[in-house]
């Protein structure tokens, strides 16, 4: 069953359900704006997945990275020996202990789910599915994931991605821990590792890098970072100063308009007990001081 259009007719979404429910077996590419995703299926499940930016491919070994099971030096290592041994780099990690069959296959779900949520991003492309194909035929560890599963997640991150990126447009930016931040005890898993590895050099790509939590949940967890006012962009913290500033310049005016209220009171308490001594003439040029008294304190109060 051959297939290929256009993901402006046909998103993303609908290709991998209908391959789903047609336990479809073979590759689906999608190509959108020089980018380039492959899906492999086996009997409508998604059993592995590899994606190419600009025309470079993002290998295994990048995700293995990205997870935080392993330090880019250990990574360059174990990447030389597999070429000389002529392995797959999963495997000698399993051989050398260093990572478990499980912990490679959450790898692997976890490389699949962010080249998922990757796609249902692209609102225009091209797709082909070409059957009796299959990804990685060679390897050792298989994996078979529901792409209904996949989906649901990815719309779920989808949904709140424009609120995200509004806020975080640029993944170079950097970000600096605010001073006596209030921390709340129930901070997320997510936030808490952001928290311990944010310094003012590291950009918002390198945080995906050194936290293991992938795209998505990085930008997610420094969103929540910056709405709990636990840390601030780089650039932000003055411009919050000088609000703080102004707020603080806020406090004499208050006392001013206190310092008003009790003349415009002081000037009540007196003229009333003596209101039949005073003409009529002064008495409505008290009344308008005391209006013009009053406009000043409503002015007062609204500066910022």
């Amino acid at each position: 069953m051959a297939l290929e259009g256009d993901l402006k007719e046909f998103e993303a979404a609908e290709v991998l359900q209908f391959l789903n429910l047609h336990q479809a077996t073979g590759i689906l590419t999608l190509t959108s704006r020089g980018d380039k995703a492959q899906v492999s299926f086996e009997l409508g499940m998604v059993i592995g997945a590899i994606i190419g930016k600009k025309g470079t491919e993002l290998p295994l070994e990048e995700y293995i990275l990205r997870s935080g099971k392993s330090d880019k030096t250990t990574l360059d290592a174990m990447k030389s020996q597999a070429e000389k041994l002529g392995i797959p780099i999963d495997e000698l990690f399993m051989r050398e202990g260093l990572l478990t069959r499980q912990e490679i296959e959450e790898i692997i779900h976890f490389k699949v789910q962010e080249i998922i949520d990757e796609v249902l991003l692209w609102k225009e492309g091209k797709y082909q599915f070409i059957p009796h194909k299959a990804l990685y035929s060679k390897s050792r560890i298989k994996i078979s994931i529901d792409p209904n599963r996949l989906l649901m997640e990815g719309m779920r991150r989808i949904d709140e991605w424009p609120r995200i990126q509004s806020r975080l447009p640029d993944s170079t930016i950097t970000f600096e821990k605010k001073a006596k931040a209030e921390i709340p005890l129930k901070m997320g898993k997510d936030e808490r590792i952001i928290l311990e590895i944010i310094d003012e050099n590291i950009t918002l790509k390198g945080l995906i890098e050194k936290s293991g939590l992938g795209k998505y949940r990085t930008y997610q967890a420094v969103y929540n970072l910056l709405e709990l006012g636990a840390i601030v962009k780089k650039g932000e913290k003055k411009v919050i100063e000088k609000k703080e500033k102004r707020r603080k310049i806020r406090f004499p005016a208050n006392v001013l308009s206190i310092i008003l209220l009790i003349i415009f009171i002081g000037i009540n308490l007196y003229f009333v007990p003596h209101f039949k001594k005073i003409p009529m003439k002064e008495m409505k040029k008290n009344i308008t001081e005391m209006k013009r008294i009053d406009k000043i304190i409503k002015i007062i109060d609204k500066i910022p």
